[in-house]
């Protein structure tokens, strides 16, 4: 008995197994990619505001090292240094002279000043202008006396470029010199040095006060801060340090490597761990000072819109399987039930139930299911035209058994040849059969998938013009995620129609295929008029935009007799070809037809600008499939039809060759 629910169980099973491993794998690669994407992006949100924050900070910087240098430059150019190692109290008359010079500058720039060495004659001497009130008009700030310089604390500026001898950016520091302790300077500082002899230091400040106060409020992803660093690395801004701090010992050293990543990269991102467990993703660059700085963000934060993006897929997949799941098991249900039945029908008989005939809707049916019920049914008369003539003689058996022995042992060797025959006459049919299936095979699936993709195709325009209407209907009067949800179904619509149509042009592919290649009727072709009339009726099949062009070489009276019906298809594939697979540029979209005759011989040449490389095609160019994605309505199998059709039904040679730029082209070689 055939077991029906069981096997409706497994198909089902097996179904939903396939949906669920289906949707397992998207929802990974969806993920992966989707983590990938926001990775990037992230990360070229934080480097854009690093870039955005260095270059206002070289901006600054690089006018600090001009004022410092112009000092500098205008000091060795109009000092006498001879004169000033030699009696220290010229330098009063000078700073007369160099108080212009630097006020221009701080004029221009909003802070310049010049210090010089104190130690020559034991007297303070500095000029120094700040535009206080940032109106353009600098101020000159009170000379600072003898005894500042006895204490070096907070006074890196001066004393390191003195006694290292080199250009030095100092720390944020505290001013010393004015009343307002709330602000802080970055020093640009150059020595000045004439044969060994220090003169002085010469710079300008950078209003650190004002930056850290932005800096510090920056907010990145609602949780992301930003982080400065000197060129030893040590922490200069950070919510958690107020004081600072060097990097590679904070925590114990945890944090060694990410000073050692900061000194071997000028920029880039990194993902780490912060003590408190969350991981941070940090964008960084370097400034020409050697300073760092860095945006960092929360990378749960970052990652929130996909992690809820996974929950909504999850919820749609769980919803999508159980809907499938559904209409799989009545799927399954309806494509068994009939051969249950006609089993049911089957097992009677071999039981010996000879008299209930096998429904005529079965023996009806032109598929594998009508061909079996047919022969089960031949069989069952056989048999029971048989039984019934055992039957009669059983029951004169008794009398007749002298007599009719003979006849009984004849009638019983016609039974046996009976049985064979019936045997070889079932086995005959069953071949007969198959062999009639597999030439009707095509274009049977082709007609019997026609109605259904049509009902289809109906169905799914339907819907598109109600989702249309509903649109209109609704106007702006919606919400973001009803908006997404009625995009998502008119994506689905054109997914699904774009499906229809690629089914029906492979349907339209296999009736082709099937035709008799070789009973189409002969005639006396004009080869140039039959190429126009093909492309005119192929660009009339195409949208305005997407039509092409045609440069023809054929002699004008060249005659051929072949299948015209035959030459046009393969005409129409080659074009089809082109217009689906081979061609990208909008522009260059043009196919190159030379027609020429050659020993008895004509030769077709067929060249289009193509984006397809010959290497990759030239051993499988004429397979089904061999250059589709089964898109955009795409049969897949234009060049494989070409090739029979050439090579079968026109009795000629079809070859795919390279050109000089790798492309494929076609030669057509037809006998006159």
């Amino acid at each position: 008995m055939f077991k029906s629910r069981r096997f409706r169980t497994n198909i089902t099973f097996a179904v939903i197994l396939g949906l669920v491993l289906f949707a397992f794998v998207m929802i990974l690669l969806s993920s992966y990619f989707t983590m990938r994407l926001i990775r990037a992006e992230s990360e070229e949100k934080l480097m854009n505001i690093v870039r955005i924050h260095v270059g206002k900070l070289e901006n600054s910087f690089s006018k600090r090292r001009y004022v410092a240098e112009s000092i500098k430059n205008y000091i060795e150019a109009t000092m006498d240094f001879e004169k000033v190692i030699d009696n220290p109290s010229s330098l009063d008359d000078y700073l007369t002279e160099l108080t212009p010079f630097v006020y221009e500058t701080a004029e221009g720039y909003g802070s310049a000043w010049i210090y010089f060495n104190p130690f020559l004659d034991q007297k303070g001497r500095d000029i120094w202008f700040w535009d206080q009130d940032f109106d353009g008009t600098p101020n000159r700030m009170l000379e600072t006396e003898y005894d500042y310089y006895l204490d070096e604390e907070g006074k890196e500026w001066f004393f390191t470029p003195m006694k290292e001898k080199k250009t030095t950016w100092s720390n944020p520091y505290q001013t010393t010199l004015l009343d307002d302790k709330s602000i802080y300077w970055i020093s640009h500082s150059i020595p000045i040095y004439n044969n060994g002899d220090f003169i002085g230091v010469s710079g300008s400040d950078f209003y650190y006060t004002e930056f850290l106060d932005s800096f510090s409020q920056l907010s990145v992803y609602g949780s992301g801060y930003g982080v400065l660093l000197n060129a030893k690395n040590e922490i200069l801004i950070h919510p958690d340090f107020e004081d600072i701090t060097q990097l590679d010992k904070i925590y114990d050293g945890k944090f060694h490597w990410m000073a050692e990543h900061l000194n071997e990269n000028e920029t880039g991102a990194m993902e780490y761990e912060w003590v408190d467990g969350s991981v941070k993703i940090m964008a960084f660059s370097h400034l020409s000072n050697g300073w760092t700085l860095a945006i960092t963000a929360d990378k749960n934060v970052i990652y929130k819109t996909l992690f809820r993006q996974l929950s909504y897929m999850i919820g749609v997949t769980v919803i999508t399987i159980m809907i499938a799941s559904i209409l799989a098991h009545k799927v399954v249900v309806y494509l068994t039930k009939r051969l249950e039945n006609l089993t049911q029908v089957v097992s009677a008989t071999g039981k010996g139930d000879y008299e209930s005939p096998i429904a005529k809707r079965y023996l009806e049916d032109e598929s594998e299911v009508g061909i079996l019920a047919t022969a089960v049914e031949h069989m069952r008369i056989q048999q029971k035209k048989s039984f019934d003539e055992i039957r009669d003689y059983s029951n004169h058996l008794e009398k007749l058994v002298e007599k009719r022995t003979n006849e009984l042992e004849h009638s019983n060797f016609e039974l046996e040849m009976s049985l064979d025959e019936l045997k070889e006459t079932q086995a005959s049919l069953v071949e007969s059969k198959k062999l009639e299936a597999i030439n009707r095979f095509l274009v049977e699936i082709a007609h019997r998938m026609n109605t259904p993709l049509g009902n289809a195709g109906m169905t799914i325009s339907f819907m598109d013009q109600i989702l249309d209407d509903l649109k209109k209907d609704v106007g702006n009067d919606i919400g973001p995620r009803i908006e997404e949800e009625l995009k998502t179904l008119k994506d689905s619509v054109v997914i699904a129609t774009n499906g229809i149509r690629t089914s029906t042009e492979i349907i339209r592919g296999l009736k082709v295929f099937s035709k008799d290649l070789n009973g189409t009727v002969t005639d006396n072709v004009n080869i140039r008029e039959m190429i126009e009339v093909c492309y005119r009726e192929f660009n009339n099949q195409l949208n305005e935009n997407k039509s092409i062009g045609l440069e023809l070489d054929c002699p004008e009276g060249l005659h051929l007799e072949t299948h015209p019906v035959l030459l046009m298809e393969a005409l129409s594939s080659l074009m089809k070809y082109s217009a689906l697979y081979s061609m990208i540029d909008e522009n260059k979209k043009v196919i190159y037809i030379n027609v020429k005759e050659e020993n008895h011989t004509i030769i077709i040449e067929y060249r289009d600008e193509s984006r397809l490389k010959f290497t990759n095609l030239k051993d499988r160019v004429f397979e089904p499939f061999s250059i589709t994605s089964f898109e955009n309505g795409i049969s897949g199998m234009e060049l494989h039809m070409l090739f029979n059709i050439v090579s079968i039904g026109l009795k000629g040679k079809i070859d795919c060759l390279g050109d000089e730029e790798d492309r494929p082209y076609f030669t057509i070689q037809i006998k006159v």
